[in-house]
């Protein structure tokens, strides 16, 4: 059966548009499975096709000659080339060649001789590696984007089993398994197709694939395969400098053979060379159970690069791009606590903006519990301070004080006078939200100190900050602002962009709160431009929470609603629940603007019920006082459904959901538990229970059913149930003050 192509629009338009301007030969180059067969035929259209299977040039020439509709008889080999010749220049015939590099040489000296005697025939390739064919044009197949290859997947499934179904999420897990390869995709969809998802599941690439990497492997040379071998230890791809770290002083020349294999990828990246092994290929080569002691060069390597600078924007990246192998270099080194502890510290800013959370704080506390703190004081209090910043940032300020105060400890204890600085500001920091503002004040003040002593300029900015900070949440803003002040000259003197750009975005918001809108929209202004050039994300989202305040003040109310929207994604996604808090805060606020009470009420509650979840007492204080200021006897709205969901009016506006099922399941359900029909409790409605409405019956993963009923209820607040839905620990749920119509009449 042919395989769909999928995902191929941009190789096909460049092989038309190349025969088109006049090109003769193209080498479609790539790995085994990658669909470069699939490829050459749907580019070409009607072509003559001949499949490499043999190694003989007298057999081949007769391939192409029953190809060509040429009897091949035991006529000169020279006059069989020229009708063939013939042949092809009459109908201007394109001719595919398909495997070349089972007969690389004789496939190159065929294509040769026929390019010589004929003017208009052409001729496509294809082959793990270029034949260097003097006026070639070299076609690079890679394997599938990953949208592209889960699209493939679902539709070779369909194409085998009409009752097999498969939702997206797990398509693009199986397709990323296989690395996007059509070959082991089709070869997937047929398992599925008769042993169902879960197998597919369960195993890795499929065996038969083994044969199609066996030729390949037996064109290897005894140091090419344990080259390849040494190389599988990498993960997201590797530079030539860690090759070499890992295979030696040859590595140039080897991974130049092997790419030309098609058994390393070749990409560049910030125009430098960048190489990987694909998955299947790596695969391939461990089950041979080639003994090497890569991993521990690999992980020595990694240990040596050191943690990304502040304010160097491509230290990061190119830290981003390692992050898999530095979790591997990592998880190596656990015999070797020390360089653990290294990698966990270089790992921490790469796991703070890329997450997951989860896997973040394991590093962190794996890293601490094999380490003797005593021994190494140094290493200790890196990773002490990074795990407290892990828990500030997800609202557990008592745990980063415990963290800091160990940290500051081990650091006293090996005399390190800036690590002690660092401690003392990030003390301060997290005493800060506890409202333990004396503590914190002192704190900061001895880290300013030790800053001016020590001539650390990037401290003393973090510290003046703080106390910036301090400040201004016991609303003193003359002096917040003068801390703030003074953060940005220093920032600005010791060419810090990105902790300039921080002290802007605060400089932004105390103006702000002081009414000053003008200067807070300049300094929001220049710190959004600061973290666009230099690719912070994480304080992108902050200073936009700030120009969204400001965009509400101008009246631009449904302008900030959709930033702050946009915003409290983020938040959500790098599991920042300060941000989150900020940012349903910052939509009560706009509502509140725009005379909304009862919007604005139910978002400070959703606000305030995150802020449960935190030991941020400042906050709290905060949520308390704001919506206290909008307190009054809330008007009751009137929600009527049918009976069927397909129809509901709020407060007289009418909303059509006939054609949303699972939305108007929903909808339902949740009247009925307003009503007391299903819940004789207070609580919402969980997942579970919502799944069970919304998609009765359907079987689902737990991450894949939990963002069918995310998205389905922001939905129906798109659609104008905002203002009475409610989300909260306790789950979803009509707002309290609700008054359902017609299913209460019903009754």
């Amino acid at each position: 059966m042919k395989r769909a192509l999928v995902g191929r629009e941009l190789e096909q338009t460049r092989i038309a548009s190349a025969l088109a301007a006049g090109e003769r030969v193209l080498v479609l180059v790539g790995p085994p499975g990658v669909g470069k067969t699939a490829l050459a035929r749907a580019a070409v259209g009607a072509a003559l096709f001949v499949s490499v299977d043999i190694e003989r040039r007298d057999e081949l020439v007769a391939a192409v000659a029953r190809a060509a509709s040429i009897r091949a008889s035991a006529e000169d080999p020279s006059v069989l080339l020229a009708r063939i010749a013939s042949a092809l220049d009459a109908a201007s015939a394109i001719v595919v060649v398909d495997g070349a590099e089972r007969a690389r040489s004789v496939v190159k000296d065929l294509i040769l001789d026929l390019r010589d005697v004929t003017t208009s025939a052409r001729f496509v390739i294809t082959t793990r590696e270029r034949l260097d064919l003097p006026d070639e044009l070299v076609v690079s197949v890679k394997p599938l984007a990953h949208d592209d290859a889960a699209e493939l997947l679902t539709v070779e499934i369909g194409r085998r089993s009409a009752e097999t179904r498969i939702d997206a999420q797990t398509a693009a897990r199986i397709a990323a398994r296989v690395d996007g390869l059509p070959l082991a995709i089709e070869l997937v969809a047929a398992r599925i197709a008769t042993l169902g998802v879960a197998h597919a599941l369960e195993e890795g690439a499929p065996a038969e694939l083994d044969r199609v990497l066996d030729g390949s492997w037996r064109h290897l040379d005894e140091r090419a395969r344990t080259a390849l071998a040494e190389l599988s230890v990498f993960r997201g791809g590797f530079d030539l400098a860690a090759a070499r770290a890992v295979l030696g002083a040859d590595a140039a020349e080897v991974v130049a053979r092997l790419t030309a294999a098609s058994l390393v990828t070749r990409s560049e990246v910030d125009q430098r060379a960048r190489f990987d092994v694909l998955a299947i290929v790596r695969a391939y080569v461990e089950r041979r159970q080639l003994a090497t002691d890569a991993a521990e060069r690999h992980a020595a390597h990694f240990a040596s690069i050191g943690a990304a600078r502040a304010d160097d924007a491509q230290s990061w990246a190119r830290l981003a791009r390692e992050r898999e192998n530095l979790l591997a270099a990592f998880r190596a080194s656990a015999p070797d606590p020390v360089r653990a502890a290294k990698l966990a510290a270089v790992l921490d800013p790469i796991l703070v903006t890329a997450g997951p959370a989860a896997l973040h704080e394991e590093v962190l506390v794996t890293a601490l519990a094999g380490l003797d703190q005593a021994a190494a004081p140094r290493e200790a209090t890196d990773v002490l301070l990074a795990l407290g910043r892990h828990h500030g940032l997800r609202g557990r300020h008592l745990s980063a004080v415990s963290c800091f105060e160990r940290a500051l400890v081990r650091a006293r204890e090996a005399e390190d006078e800036i690590r002690t600085g660092w401690a003392e500001a990030f003390l301060a920091f997290s005493l800060r939200p506890l409202a333990r503002f004396e503590e914190a004040n002192a704190r900061g003040r001895a880290a300013l100190e030790r800053a001016w002593s020590l001539r650390e300029p990037r401290l003393e900015v973090m510290t003046e900050q703080t106390l910036g900070l301090v400040a201004l949440d016991r609303e003193d803003l003359a002096t917040a602002s003068e801390h703030f002040r003074r953060a940005l000259a220093t920032a600005r003197t010791c060419d810090a962009p990105r902790l300039e750009a921080i002290v802007l975005a605060n400089l932004a918001l105390a103006a702000f709160v002081a009414g000053e809108l003008a200067s807070a929209s300049a300094h929001a202004a220049s710190a959004r431009a600061i973290f666009e050039r230099v690719g912070d994300r994480f304080h992108f989202v902050r200073v936009g929470h700030v120009e969204a305040l400001l965009a509400s003040a101008r009246g631009e109310h449904a302008d900030a609603e959709r930033q702050l929207h946009e915003l409290l994604d983020a938040a959500i996604e790098h599991g920042d629940l300060d941000g989150e808090i900020a940012m349903r805060s910052g939509l009560a606020r706009v509502a509140a603007a725009r005379g909304d009470s009862r919007l604005a009420l139910l978002r400070f509650d959703e606000a305030r019920a995150i802020a449960r979840r935190t030991d941020d007492e400042v906050e709290k204080a905060r949520l308390e006082r704001e919506a206290r200021r909008l307190e009054s006897p809330r008007t009751r709205s009137v929600l009527v459904v049918t009976r069927d969901g397909r129809s509901l009016t709020l407060d007289g506006r009418t909303i059509d959901l006939s054609r949303r099922g699972p939305a108007r399941r929903l909808v339902v359900a949740l009247a009925e538990h307003r009503l007391g029909l299903l819940h004789r409790d207070r609580k919402g409605l969980d997942v579970d229970a919502m799944l069970a409405a919304g998609w009765p019956g359907e079987r689902m993963r737990a991450e894949s059913g939990a963002a069918r009923v995310y998205m389905a209820v922001r939905r129906l607040r798109e659609l104008g149930l905002e203002s009475v839905l409610r989300t909260d620990d306790g789950g979803y749920s009509f707002d309290c003050n609700v008054r359902i119509g017609a299913l209460e009449r019903e009754r």
